[in-house]
């Protein structure tokens, strides 16, 4: 799975695979969501045998070997050779240590690991990906240019103007203005919108916001 800008995801697959799978007649969206989803191609039992031998990623390789093939390369380099060892989020301490100690023994000059989700984002990323702390949503970027509709409500302090944008992914901002009014009437409109916008394109789903702010009535209605 690669993350993008703005929190987008898409599933990539290697392009020669893809190939092969439809060749082969195995090909499905199904198969490229399992291994999105982290299932190794030795446990699909639809792949052949010969492919799955031949399209093997970097944690079906063990850290011994990524030190061994950085090795083999470093042994007729006089500069440092750069190679990343590939760990599964479960790597303990000890896991890495041992590597970082084959590495001295193998005379590299350098070593370089990576646990998987060991950080907050990632680019490139199977199964659950990186869980991000809870509370810390950030709003999507507001394109330059919207569409919407505008509507006017009679209410007690006069006519109101409400217009709702869309982007990409829906609902995404909240236009509100009070007639001729100004005042605290206007600005509380107004920090209402602004509120409602950022929650809108932080994912709160709409009828979240309806539930919460409905009810709340003006003193000048009878």
């Amino acid at each position: 799975m690669r993350h993008i800008l703005e929190g987008e995801e898409f599933i990539e697959v290697n392009p020669y695979f893809e190939e092969a799978a439809k060749r082969g007649g195995f090909y499905s969206p199904d198969l490229m969501k399992q291994l999105a989803e982290g299932k190794r191609l030795k446990d699909i039992e639809e792949v052949p045998e010969q492919l799955k031998g031949l399209f093997i990623t970097a944690h079906d390789i063990s850290p011994d070997w990524h030190v061994k093939m950085q090795a083999a390369f470093q042994k007729f380099t006089d500069s440092a050779v750069s190679k990343t060892v590939n760990f599964p989020h479960e790597a303990t301490p000890e896991d890495v240590a041992k590597v970082y100690k084959l590495a001295y023994q193998e005379g590299l000059k350098g070593i370089t690991i990576y646990r998987d989700r060991s950080r907050e984002s990632q680019v490139l990323t199977v199964g659950e990906g990186v869980k991000k702390a809870e509370g810390k949503l950030a709003p999507r970027k507001r394109p330059k240019v919207t569409t919407g509709v505008t509507e006017r409500v009679n209410t007690g302090c006069g006519y109101i103007y409400v217009t709702v944008n869309f982007d990409s992914r829906g609902i995404s901002e909240v236009f509100s203005t009070l007639g001729k009014a100004g005042g605290c009437a206007a600005a509380q409109l107004e920090a209402i919108s602004r509120l409602t916008s950022l929650a809108l394109r932080s994912g709160i789903d709409i009828d979240s916001i309806v539930k919460h702010l409905r009810g709340i009535r003006c003193p000048s209605i009878a």
